[in-house]
């Protein structure tokens, strides 16, 4: 002190001007080091809010593939197969088979069921479980519920989702589809799919941190899923958020913005305490359906980790420079003691590692000193924790106690140049946690024994369960169902996942740095690919489905989802593609397609898509102003047919009559079987000359073949009946035109000798002509078409 005051009184301006400097290191540091530690916090923050966007993208993602496919098999059950059924097309046998090959195909769902009148199902297939037994329940129960009479019902144009069902360990989602036949409502079609363990495979594998979790909404703001039971089937909007206005707000975005990022305040029950945490949500929409998938989780972990590092960041720099200032002000105390010595070595050694925890050990006499904070991290206060070095070795996990020991003894041995290992620690809770000590031996005696080691102890517990996270939600990407890959920004693949390599037949090194153009089938519009990337660059996501070549040249069927990866500041860094091979789908869906609009018998178009034809040629001729000819025939005493060879015979009628239809019609007229003997056919853009013609050829072609039935020659004829639909005279509908086809071709068929006849229609009459007459054939040979 008295060397002090006599340096302020020889030399004071030298003093004020160190004091000054020191203040003025001191103001830099504090200001830099608070920009530095916002910016690295709000970074983390970043970081790990999109890792909880990407899970949550991923998980909204496959729970819409799954609900997407089960309702468009639930569509085209009840659109094609029930249709069948109930025309008597297909048996109940043959279309539970179908309930129960769709049951196989969709892991969650439960049970079908089809309901002709409220509560009574005359059709249905279950899962072999309890789930199964109480979805049929349900589906009962909701076919009371929801039923609708025909006139109500009919507006409905596809399935919708009806209000889940529930519990705390149970949660179902229904599926209704009205069924009609010939615009007439005929009952309803019901799907149930278990919610809950749809939940369980897509939300509870979302987490983030130790007490972060994933939880399902519905549009409506109902938990439809959450880790906490107690709260499944409440509304967040009915006084489960009411005493937080500022997370009512954030509620109304999670039901209303197809997905985001957000932070909010929130009371946590566990700690009795506020928290912030940080949540990010995708929407799942299917039909009338909108789900929300959403992970929120604290920020604890993030923010205290670097506010300890801020801490002793601060404090060790304080030190730093309060111990320059100190050798600048204090420098005549060369002659301070040993233990302030030891000390400043302390603080020295604190300073290099930038670390939390101080350990000093003495092997000679097994003393060891341990920080305060050392113990803190711990649990324990600074009296709790005697300075021996068994303190520390008896807190290590078993499983760590040989690697950490093995370590420390070859450092102590000089056979490594410092001591660093992370190993588990006892807490006074009973809990283990990670820590990261580093350490080196400073003193050694003249015979080179170790006499004097410092070390430090820094807390990695919460970065230990990031990395675990992080790993676990990489194995959720590598063992994930569908296919997926990166690419960089021109579209190099960085990664693929196994998936990938099952359903490509590529490897992964034989992929890797290659284009995904190798998966090119070429049978894409070369516009798509534009579309595509122009899409995903403007940083949206595109979606749609493709054909692809394998690597064994087979092409299958994919549905294809590709979306930008963004970082913090808006750039776009890479791509993610996620792909589903649907080529059995597309399979099913064509085999049913054919059963749906083919005739069994004949293989001619049936009476629905004969029609559906009709309606769209009628629009084009209304745009365009052009004709068309609807033309109806059957044969002339089939009964007699059948009731004399027999069913079997007629069939036989009925398939040749098919096949010469086929072979003496124009490659643009459109043929097909009404029902029974009847059959039906299209002339596109022909006149009346024309179509007489077509139809006269077929006539005489029929009239000219032998059907052999039972070894006897048969020869038989066929009536013909044909309307037409012009820019001067349009008709109403199809089914007015059809009407009209089949009044011209009874009138041919009581005619007896004229087997052609044509309905007409004029300004103010119709009439009925018979085209065999002198008259009308003087007519059509002076204006037939030459190019027939």
């Amino acid at each position: 002190m008295q060397n002090s005051t006599k340096l302020f009184r020889q030399h004071p301006r030298i003093f004020f001007l160190s004091l000054f400097s020191l203040g003025t290191i001191l103001g830099i540091y504090f200001f830099l080091n608070h920009i530095i530690f916002t910016k690295a916090l709000r970074k983390s923050e970043n970081q790990f809010n999109q890792n909880q966007y990407l899970q949550t993208r991923i998980a909204a993602q496959g729970i819409k593939e799954v609900l997407k496919g089960i309702e468009r098999s639930v569509t085209i059950l009840s659109s094609y197969s029930l249709v069948e059924f109930l025309e008597g097309k297909r048996s109940a046998s043959s279309l539970e088979n179908l309930f129960g090959i769709q049951l196989q195909e969709h892991n969650y769902l439960r049970a079908y069921a089809f309901f002709p009148a409220p509560g009574t199902s005359r059709l249905f297939q279950k899962s072999g479980s309890s789930a199964g037994d109480r979805s049929l329940d349900l589906a009962r129960e909701w076919s009371i519920t929801y039923w609708k009479d025909d006139s109500s019902s009919s507006s409905e144009k596809g399935p919708f989702f009806l209000p889940p069902y529930l519990q705390k360990e149970e949660q179902y989602l229904g599926i209704l589809h009205a069924v009609r036949t010939g615009g007439v409502f005929r009952g309803i079609l019901l799907a149930v799919l278990d919610l809950h363990r749809l939940s369980l495979d897509y939300i509870t594998p979302l987490r983030s941190g130790e007490y972060g979790a994933g939880f399902l909404l519905s549009g409506k703001g109902d938990v439809l899923y959450d880790h906490e039971v107690d709260i499944i089937g409440k509304n967040i909007f009915d006084g489960l958020h009411r005493a937080f206005p500022e997370l009512l707000k954030l509620d109304e975005r999670l039901v209303t913005e197809p997905s985001g990022k957000a932070e909010y305040t929130f009371f946590l029950a566990r700690g009795k305490k506020e928290t912030r945490k940080l949540i990010a949500w995708h929407e799942v929409n299917v039909g009338n359906l909108h789900l929300v998938v959403a992970l929120s989780a604290p920020d604890m972990e993030i923010e205290v980790a670097l506010r300890e590092t801020r801490l002793f960041q601060f404090l060790s720099t304080t030190f730093l420079l309060l111990f320059v200032g100190g050798c600048v002000f204090f420098f005549s105390r060369w002659n301070a003691s040993q233990d302030i010595r030891e000390n400043e070595e302390r603080l020295k050694l604190a300073l290099q590692g930038n670390q939390d925890g101080l350990w000093d050990y003495n092997p000679l006499t097994g003393h060891s000193f341990y920080s305060l904070r050392w113990k803190e991290m711990l649990g324990y206060t600074e009296k709790e924790i005697p300075h021996r070095f068994e303190e520390w070795f008896s807190r290590i996990h078993p499983e760590d106690r040989e690697r950490t020991l093995e370590d420390f003894q070859k450092h102590l041995k000089g056979e490594t140049p410092s001591y660093e290992n992370e190993h588990r620690l006892l807490c006074k809770n009973g809990t283990y946690k990670w820590i990261h000590t580093r350490g080196m031996v400073l003193e050694r005696t003249s015979q080179g024994t170790p006499k004097r080691m410092l070390g430090t102890h820094t807390d990695i517990d919460s970065r230990k369960r990031n990395e675990s996270e992080l790993h676990r939600f990489s194995l959720a990407v590598e063992q994930s169902p569908s296919a997926i890959l990166i690419t960089d920004m021109e579209g190099t693949i960085l990664y693929v996942n196994k998936s990938f390599e099952r359903i490509t037949g590529y490897s992964r090194q034989e992929v890797l740095r290659e284009n995904p153009r190798i998966l090119k089938s070429g049978k894409q519009d070369p516009q798509m690919y534009r579309e595509l990337w122009q899409t995903i660059r403007e940083g949206r996501e595109w979606r749609g489905e493709m054909v692809n070549r394998c690597k064994n040249g087979s092409e299958i069927w994919v549905r294809i989802s590709i979306s930008p990866v963004i970082d913090e500041t808006g750039t776009i860094t890479s791509y993610v593609g996620i792909q589903e091979d649907i080529t059995d789908l597309k399979n099913k869906e064509k085999d049913l397609e054919i059963l749906a609009t083919t005739d069994e018998l004949t293989g001619l178009h049936n009476r629905r898509r004969f029609m559906n034809y009709a309606k769209e040629e009628q629009k084009r001729c209304k745009r365009y102003g052009h004709s068309m000819g609807l033309v109806m025939f059957d044969i002339d005493h089939f009964k007699n047919i059948n009731d004399t060879y027999g069913h079997d015979a007629g069939d036989l009628v009925l398939q040749k009559l098919a096949l010469l239809a086929r072979e003496n019609l124009r490659e643009t007229d459109i043929v097909g079987r009404l029902g029974g003997e009847e059959f039906g056919i299209l002339l596109i853009e022909t006149n009346m000359p024309s179509a007489f013609m077509v139809i006269e050829r077929l006539r005489k072609t029929l009239e000219n073949s032998t059907f052999t039935i039972n070894e006897k020659l048969l020869n038989i004829t066929a009536s013909f009946g044909i309307a037409f639909c012009s820019k001067e005279f349009p008709a109403e509908t199809v089914d007015s035109l059809l009407k009209e086809a089949d009044q011209a071709m009874y009138h041919a068929k009581e005619n007896g000798r004229n087997k052609v006849a044509f309905f007409r229609r004029e300004a103010k009459r119709a009439e009925i002509i018979n085209a065999m007459s002198e008259e009308s054939q003087s007519g059509f040979r002076n204006n037939v078409s030459p190019e027939v």
